[in-house]
């Protein structure tokens, strides 16, 4: 019995050493350690079944306290057991922010009630609120809360730079955390292409994004998508695997190949009494507009907007008939302006319907919109910054981290959407950004937050060799 327990102490402090942080927690881990042998020498002396179950769950938490919270504590649906089991046991991952690592696993227990508690979301929101320096972990914890808050626009910001983190302020688990609701989230509205995109990240790949991008890669046809050996062997091996199963049934019904249909002509004449036929086309190509890469999309809109002017005799017709005072001329005006409404939100939320807008006009003017609308947020956010960085003053960590994901995200699909545009971003978005991370990095001591401003930025900074070398060296000081 003292052999098992020298392994498992043993176990314990190689992950330790390994995770780099045993000179900050070196007493507490002690004291882990030392209770673990105590337990260990009373079961080995006792030698009693009563003393082995009592102690045993003791030990297994004690030594492997990522395991029992993800596979015990947490599907419980308890969120204060669960954060202050994570705060007394002390999983390795999450030693340089304890307390927002424990509001994350709280608030992932809190995702397991149905409807979650209004109580239990405030709860875990003040202990997060009161984190200082977040990391990884609690950018993770608060696009949990945004989530249980239903703001999945600010959720989806915050998750997609938990994702992107440097190995320094983010961990695996919490990587798999962010990921994991991407990817769920993105399935969850058949919007495949990002799942594609999600799961696809070489060296960085994750079990279970990587099946769903397999996945999706059947499902829209793409021309990397894998055979059925192939498709079931990634199953197999992702976790969760019975809610992934319905979806792996569909990818496994569709052709590897599917022939692409091609477009049928119409006639101008045809084209009125198409009408519509062309509008429950649009209507199926909205619906399902994810599956494609826009061009059905494009299509369907094209096919209305020349529907509309063959029917100006029958609508002048018709406004005689009813005693209309408007004209035709505004009727197909105001027509298309709602048509162009429609697919705005639409361009915004997934800008690669954008595509294929060169054959719509009506597409094209949507997403000229969403270009000037989007370009128009990221200027408002870099103006308050300027302001605030002027005045030394920020808000509290948590808002600040959404501020930052929601000007990321905006300026991420304006790139998307227009790639050319990327030399004005970059021009708009530098000195209010770099002068406000600067500000976090001295005054706020918020060093993650600053890192990944300063490493968004030498992403896109290839244009400004200056900006090149300054971003650089500021980047190597928040790793330092």
């Amino acid at each position: 019995m003292s052999g098992i327990g020298t392994i498992i102490i043993m176990i314990f402090l190689i992950r330790l050493i390994r995770s780099g942080q045993i000179a900050a927690w070196f007493w507490i881990s002690c004291a882990k350690v030392f209770l673990i042998v105590v337990a260990v020498v009373l079961i080995s002396e006792a030698d009693s079944v009563i003393m082995l179950l009592a102690f045993s769950p003791v030990i297994v938490l004690m030594a492997a306290p990522t395991l029992v919270l993800g596979w015990i504590i947490v599907p419980l649906g308890m969120p204060r057991l669960t954060y202050w089991t994570t705060r007394t046991m002390l999983p390795l991952g999450i030693l340089k922010e304890v307390k927002a690592g424990a509001v994350m696993y709280g608030a992932l227990a809190l995702t397991r009630k149905r409807g979650a508690a209004d109580k239990g979301i405030a709860w875990l929101e003040r202990r997060l609120n009161g984190e200082l320096r977040m990391r990884g972990a609690g950018v993770a914890a608060a696009g949990l809360i945004a989530a249980l808050r239903r703001d999945r626009e600010q959720a989806r910001g915050l998750f997609l730079i938990a994702d992107g983190l440097s190995e320094e302020f983010a961990t695996r688990r919490t990587r798999i955390i962010a990921r994991d609701w991407l990817v769920a989230d993105a399935a969850r509205s058949g919007d495949w292409r990002t799942v594609i995109r999600l799961g696809r990240r070489g060296k960085a790949s994750l079990r279970r994004s990587y099946a769903m991008a397999r996945i999706a890669e059947r499902l829209t046809g793409d021309k990397q998508a894998c055979g059925n050996f192939l498709l079931w062997l990634c199953f197999l091996m992702s976790p969760r695997r019975l809610a992934t199963y319905p979806l792996l049934r569909r990818a496994l019904a569709v052709p590897v190949r599917p022939a692409s249909e091609e477009p049928k002509p119409t006639t101008t004449a045809a084209a009125a009494a198409a009408l519509p036929q062309g509008l429950a086309d649009l209507a199926r190509a909205i619906e399902t507009r994810q599956a494609g890469d826009g061009v059905s999309l494009a299509r369907a809109v094209a096919a209305v907007d020349g529907s509309l002017d063959p029917m100006r005799p029958h609508l002048e017709q018709r406004l005689a008939a009813l005693g209309g005072r408007g004209d035709v001329d505004g009727v197909l005006t105001a027509f298309r302006q709602r048509l162009i409404d429609l697919l705005v939100p639409l361009i915004e939320a997934s800008p690669y319907l954008a595509f294929a807008a060169q054959d719509a006009p009506i597409l094209a003017e949507a997403a000229r919109q969403v270009r000037a609308r989007l370009f128009r947020d990221v200027e408002a956010r870099c103006k308050d910054y300027k302001e605030r960085t002027a005045d030394e003053t920020s808000l509290d960590t948590v808002p600040e981290w959404a501020t930052w994901a929601m000007l990321r995200r905006s300026a991420d699909r304006l790139l998307e959407l227009q790639p050319e545009s990327k030399i004005a971003l970059f021009q708009t978005m530098y000195i209010p950004v770099t002068n406000f991370a600067v500000l976090q990095f001295n005054q706020c001591k918020r060093i993650p937050l600053a890192h990944d401003m300063f490493a968004w930025l030498l992403q896109h900074s290839q244009s400004n060799a200056d900006a090149v070398q300054l971003l650089t060296k500021n980047v190597a000081a928040a790793r330092a």
